[in-house]
């Protein structure tokens, strides 16, 4: 489990432990405090199962990861503030014909610093890498992604404002075989800026980003959200945004799997919603409708392009508080098609449901989740 806020005090541990079908088994372990303008966190995990059939006569096929994160931040008393993020997940894999040992990580050092009361400016440097080896094919597989991320906010009465950009490079080395890949670095260069307005009881968020990729050329996406309190309790909201996907280096050049002829994806989303908050009882209904043109889709075989696709859904989700006791549970429906063969897409299960309960202690606690999924298929 990884906390995303800063939390200061005595260390606390959180101990997580699951068990699903397929023989699937996770044990975890998080622990995290801070003092004195400092705060860590440091989790563990491993995770293993046996997995399913993909192709028949084949057997199933498992998984095994173990995962290490660690998150450092300090705060100075002039409110600059430096933090630092490494992550790494390493396991072994077994799919269609092969298996092979894999490694993904991130690291990643951010530099905030306030502009006198009326914002602040941040600067995040960051390089991932994702490494894999194929015992049967005999290939080795290593893309690397170093971004450069500057944001400006400011603040004006109860508004936010955010400028900024972004520089991204993305190498691949690797061989499969006797053939090594030959393929150029590409770098895509990004600006942004959002505005986060507060006219109570009205709330209004617009966004826009222009990226300009060397292989794909230049590209703008934007979004537009409002939302209405009723009162002090229940809020109405609606949102609109536009969405482009250029195919990552593992869409395109994945031993046995990649698709150079990939071409990007793009996605149009309408949702609106509801929500009720209340001193021990909150529920939210939220629908909406995303349309696809050049929709990535993969499976554990191939990479593809669907012309024109759609997902429509329904999600609901409730939580109540009752003294040191926690109830919280989510609903999905999804209805997601490919609009050119009228066939659902791939890996997308039409429900999902989840069901979260935790006990608080003086000094601990205790929680249990379920999760469950409709049917998948890998190929329609």
């Amino acid at each position: 489990q990884a906390f995303s806020e800063d939390r200061y005090g005595d260390p606390r541990v959180v101990l997580e432990a699951g068990a699903g079908s397929f023989n699937t088994q996770s044990l975890g372990v998080t622990v995290d405090g801070g003092s004195n303008g400092t705060s860590y966190v440091l989790a563990l995990e491993t995770f293993e199962t046996d997995g399913a059939e993909i192709k028949p006569d084949d057997g199933d096929k498992g998984l095994e990861r173990q995962s290490l994160l660690a998150k450092l931040k300090h705060e100075f008393d002039n409110g600059v503030y430096l933090s630092s993020v490494f992550a790494n997940s390493a396991g072994h894999t077994e799919y269609v014909d092969d298996e092979g040992d894999f490694r993904v990580g991130v690291v990643g050092i951010t530099l905030g610093v306030p502009l006198v009361e009326v914002g602040e400016t941040r600067l995040t440097l960051s390089e991932s890498r994702d490494e894999s080896d194929a015992d049967v094919l005999g290939s080795h597989y290593n893309t690397k992604i170093q971004r450069a991320r500057l944001e400006n906010v400011f603040w004006a009465a109860d508004h936010e404002f955010i400028l900024g950009g972004e520089i991204t490079d993305t190498s691949l080395d690797g061989y499969t075989g006797s053939a090594v890949y030959d393929v150029a670095d590409q770098r895509n260069t990004a600006g942004f800026a959002q505005a986060l307005l507060d006219f109570d009881p009205f709330t209004v968020q617009l966004n826009i980003r222009q990226d300009d990729h060397e292989r794909y050329g230049t590209s703008t996406t934007g979004g537009v959200a409002l939302g209405y309190a009723l009162d002090d309790k229940h809020q109405l909201r609606a949102s609109y945004g536009t969405a482009y996907r250029i195919p990552s280096f593992n869409d395109l050049y994945w031993p046995g799997y990649g698709n150079e002829d990939l071409e990007p994806g793009e996605s149009e989303t309408v949702e609106v919603g509801i929500n009720g908050a209340y001193s021990q009882f909150y529920w939210d209904v939220a629908v909406y409708e995303t349309e696809y043109k050049n929709l990535i889709d993969t499976t554990s075989t191939s990479a593809s392009n669907v012309a024109v696709a759609r997902m429509q859904g329904v999600e609901l989700s409730s939580g109540l508080e009752l003294g040191q006791w926690r109830l919280q549970t989510a609903l999905s429906f999804m209805d997601a098609k490919d609009l050119s063969t009228g066939k659902r897409l791939s890996r997308r299960a039409e429900k999902s449901a989840r069901i979260d309960v935790d006990r608080e202690f003086e000094k601990g606690g205790v929680g249990f989740s379920l999760v469950g999924y409709g049917e998948r298929y890998d190929d329609t």
